[in-house]
């Protein structure tokens, strides 16, 4: 344990308090609220405009001066607070910000709509982790359920579980970014204040080279170094040279240096203060320009301008409490300065909810790097058989340690695809893998301490779009774009073969055949309770179907565990009398990425019943996660 960690801890639990419990133990939140020194009342004195951008400096007065605040368009209750600044959102964007806002004098308050899971309460187990610390438990998917997208849900957001790959932004990108028609000068190639700040970042995270490669990672350079092709360490934000391979279920040992245990810490230790489950709703809008310097100041003159965030407590608590509540607390943020950083995903649906579109813009022109994943089976030698170990083991070390770019393409503009290792434990793997028949998948989960994953991901030369439904949810559209689907095939394709590997999948199969096998029965039930609107049926067959395997996967973090949850569940459903062949990458689970087949569902508003129902559900024995 690196000796900051614990201290670092600390600090951020000084500043930090989880609203749902409080709500539900009964606790008065707003006393608790001012015992921990958060601000419940216009300050007398605002934080020096100077610090403020200029567009914010009037702002600044209506929120904190002469005990007088804009409540916007607030419908009021709850409780209130007044600060210089909000930030919405705590992973890679929003606690950067936040500590470079309090470094600059500026009171700050970070709202998370998820909870805080500290080192302590890291189980490691997939369904707590994917129920604690990922959007939507690991289920969230586009609106059609063609892609999978994972993304994170808790304190810290994506950097508390990602893979730790930390590659600064290639030239080719930057170049993109300062020619027409993004114009970009600031960020581009020869701009050294944006290279200083990639430096300062790289700095603080600690990102280095010098991990010790796993088993796949080695696999994975000796298949380059064979093929004569480009392939390299990748380097990475954490202290040590060595890896769990569960930095995707957070990091217990404190050694990944995720923003929850450096830009928030950094904040919090000038000031700042963070609330945790508490989900913005809206932005508060004011007039824009109401003084005279006010108007002076803005360089792009608005109608109105931002005055604060309409917040509501998540109805979910810290997990492991004793006791839960759908109470929810209403809190006001008065603040001149808003922050917007909670994702791709969220932040349009949160300026969207607040009737803020930029001419349209918002939540258009959506990239999400898709990926797939090719699996390779290696025999072990007889030394590894007798001490009862596989030939690559690939639960043990780290997981994306090394990348090629040999197919992507950045001297012609960088939209290829790269390749390098995923993150792999056995629910996932279940849910991603394709197989032949139950049979074929059951033998392929059994010889997993054997294979070598590689994930393939590309640029993406086309584009998606975020949007809200009726309640304001986030429907995701996307789809990649042809010449996406060529990379990913071509370079897929070609990874089936790399050092050596025996492609085990499927008998019989090409390497293409291999990732795009097809629907199977209960695909295509499911699929025609959709198109014919019958989402009661359509749901009935998912919890039919979608069985203990999922359960019994998720609670068996082992390869042991998941052998023997396969021989048990696998081959074993039927729906009404009917034998179904099981497949793990069903609608419910899909895949990872995105399967290479284009399955959809045929009616949007049956599919997204079904999923707005799943939404709001409370957690039930069949279903893995909370959903």
């Amino acid at each position: 344990l690196p000796p900051a960690a614990g201290a670092a801890e600390e600090v951020l639990r000084s500043a930090t308090l989880h609203v749902p419990e409080l709500v539900a133990a009964g606790v008065d939140v707003q006393a608790c609220l001012a015992k921990r020194g958060f601000l419940l009342a216009p300050q007398a004195e605002a934080a020096d405009a100077s610090n403020l951008p200029d567009q914010q400096r009037a702002g600044s007065a209506a929120a904190t001066g002469n005990g007088k605040h804009s409540s916007g368009n607030s419908s009021g209750g709850g409780v209130e607070l007044f600060y210089d600044a909000v930030v919405v959102g705590s992973g890679a964007g929003g606690g950067v910000t936040a500590a470079l806002l309090a470094a600059a004098g500026i009171r700050v308050l970070v709202l998370e709509k998820a909870g805080w899971v500290r080192r302590q309460d890291m189980s490691w187990l997939e369904g707590q982790a994917h129920a604690e610390m990922y959007e939507q438990a690991g289920f969230l998917t586009t609106d059609d359920g063609g892609i999978n997208v994972l993304a994170g849900a808790t304190l810290g957001g994506g950097t508390k579980i990602n893979w730790t790959a930390s590659l600064r932004t290639p030239e080719h990108v930057r170049r993109e970014w300062a020619a027409a028609p993004h114009g970009l000068g600031a960020l581009g190639p020869d701009s050294h204040a944006f290279s200083a700040a990639l430096d300062a970042v790289c700095s603080r995270l600690g990102v280095a080279a010098g991990t010790r490669m796993s088993g796949p990672n080695a696999r994975l350079l000796q298949g380059l170094q064979q093929l004569g092709v480009h392939g390299e360490e990748l380097p990475r934000n954490c202290l040590s040279t060595r890896c769990s391979a569960y930095c995707n279920f957070g990091c217990r040992s404190g050694h990944k240096q995720s923003s929850d245990v450096t830009w928030l810490v950094d904040a919090v230790r000038l000031g700042a203060h963070v609330l945790t489950g508490v989900e913005a709703q809206r932005v508060l809008l004011g007039q824009a320009g109401s003084t005279e310097a006010g108007r002076e100041a803005q360089a792009h003159p608005r109608s109105q301008q931002a005055t604060g965030v309409l917040a509501l407590s998540a109805a979910r608590i810290t997990p492991g409490a004793a006791t839960a509540s759908l109470q929810q607390l209403q809190l006001t943020v008065h603040a001149p300065l808003v922050v917007a950083s909670c994702g791709s995903i969220h932040t349009p649906a949160l300026l969207l909810r607040s009737g803020i579109t930029a001419g349209g813009n918002v939540g258009r022109h959506l990239r999400l790097h898709p990926a797939t994943g090719v699996i390779g089976f290696f025999e072990p030698t007889a030394e590894q058989t007798a001490a009862g170990q596989g030939a690559v083991e690939m639960y043990q070390g780290v997981s994306m340690g090394a990348f090629s770019r040999a197919a992507a393409g950045w001297q012609e503009g960088g939209y290829g695809a790269m390749v390098s290792v995923p993150a792999a434990h056995p629910g996932l793997l279940a849910a991603i893998c394709p197989d032949s028949s139950p049979g074929a998948l059951k033998q392929m989960m059994l010889h997993l301490r054997n294979g070598a994953g590689c994930v393939v991901f590309a640029r993406d030369s086309g584009s998606g779009s975020v949007s809200i439904d009726g309640v304001g949810w986030p429907v995701i559209s996307y789809w990649p774009d042809n010449t996406t689907q060529k990379h990913l095939l071509e370079v897929g394709s070609g990874m089936c073969g790399c050092s050596g590997a025996l492609a085990r999948n499927a008998a019989n199969c090409t390497p293409a055949a291999v990732l795009l096998s097809g629907l199977e029965v209960f695909q295509l039930l499911l699929l025609l309770c959709a198109s014919c609107c019958c989402a009661v049926l359509a749901f009935a067959l998912y919890v039919c179907c979608r069985p203990a395997l999922a359960v019994a996967l998720y609670a068996q973090p082992t390869a042991t565990g998941c052998a023997t949850a396969f021989r048990h569940t696998v081959s074993t459903v039927s729906v009404l009398g009917v034998p179904l062949p099981l497949r793990a990458h069903d609608p419910a689970l899909l895949c990872v990425c995105f399967p290479l087949c284009r399955w959809r569902w045929r009616c949007r508003a049956s599919s997204s019943l079904c999923v707005r129902w799943l939404r709001q559900a409370p957690s039930a024995s069949w279903f893995p996660t909370t959903a």
